[in-house]
């Protein structure tokens, strides 16, 4: 056990091991130049596109609701890859009119983990961070390819995932 800490501390202290920062993502923006019922359409097209699971029985055109899922996924970070672990998230999104001929999308996020790290847990605010961290890359380009269908958005709120 005291070689693996004397490696661990080689490891952070090289920067073989970063710690993870985490990185705020997209988690609203508005537009002014298109309609609800595009920006909903192109919602759902950039999600499909991206690969989530959509559900269906949580999508509403009407009231502009929209839940999907992403697959579970291995968090990551520099030197560290958490085998034996499965990050997930699942995106509650809102599309809505909101003041002065704007529409919104507003991404509520509930993420988690299951499993059990084989080898080197750094820290659970680690994994943590590794997690929200893909969720930014996720949203990246999620918000990207809704850009492509609709154009740029005026506004954009960028958070760090609350656990």
């Amino acid at each position: 056990m005291k070689k693996v800490l004397f490696w661990l501390c080689i490891l952070l202290t090289t920067g073989c091991i970063a710690p993870v920062k985490p990185i705020n993502f997209i988690n609203r923006a508005t537009w002014h130049n298109t309609t609800k019922d595009k920006l909903y359409s192109a919602c759902l097209t950039s999600l499909q596109v991206q690969g989530f699971n959509i559900y269906p029985s949580g999508t509403s055109k009407e009231s502009g609701l929209i839940i999907a899922e992403r697959e579970p996924f291995v968090p990551i970070a520099p030197g560290v890859v958490y085998q034996g672990v499965e990050g997930f998230y699942r995106l509650q999104i809102m599309v809505s009119e909101v003041q002065d001929n704007k529409i919104m999308v507003d991404i509520n996020v509930k993420a988690s983990w299951r499993g059990k790290a084989e080898g080197i847990l750094l820290s659970k605010e680690h994994l943590q961070n590794c997690i929200n961290n893909q969720l930014a890359e996720d949203m990246e380009q999620l918000f990207l390819q809704m850009e492509n269908l609709v154009g740029k958005a005026d506004y954009y709120r960028r958070v760090t995932l609350q656990w």
